[in-house]
């Protein structure tokens, strides 16, 4: 075991058995370095490592604190499954049915859909009448664009 790291047991050990309470500041890295005889290098990853673990908080400009105790953890993790329905058979073709239903839904939103929005399509082809029906705009073959830059160049020379 290294150093910093049975400096950090030591204090965690002390949070442990109640000598360091939560709220509690830490000893600065100075009064530790003093008393224990360990570089400041010593003392900052033994901090460090006691706070990746979760027990001690850094406030800047204040020093080490211990951290507040973790709420109470469920023995068991809660599951979304519902453990009384007994195993079914399903079939694919039910699944996918199942899933296009789900997407005519308004309640659903169809992330990912490899079906777009018609009203996407309908938005992109209003989009090209109005550009086309402008003015001064040209469909879009080669030879009409070629035509159309003649027209605007004689225009400008006026």
């Amino acid at each position: 075991m290294t150093l910093y790291a049975a400096l950090a047991a030591d204090i965690a050990a002390s949070i442990a058995n109640g000598s360091l309470r939560s709220g509690d500041r830490l000893p600065s890295v100075r009064q530790l370095t003093a008393s224990r005889h360990v570089s400041p290098a010593t003392v900052f990853e033994a901090y460090y490592l006691l706070e990746a673990r979760g027990l001690v908080r850094a406030r800047p400009r204040s020093g080490y604190f211990v951290a507040q105790a973790p709420a109470h953890v469920a023995a068991e993790p809660r599951t979304l499954s519902n453990p009384d329905t007994a195993p079914r058979a399903v079939a694919i073709t039910d699944l996918i049915y199942a899933t296009l239903q789900a997407t005519a839904s308004r309640d659903v939103i169809p992330l990912g859909s490899a079906f777009p929005s018609p009203a996407a399509s309908q938005d992109r082809a209003v989009h090209i009448h109005r550009r086309s029906s402008s003015p001064g705009s040209f469909p879009s073959s080669p030879s009409t664009r070629r035509c159309g830059r003649l027209v605007q160049g004689l225009h400008r020379r006026r």
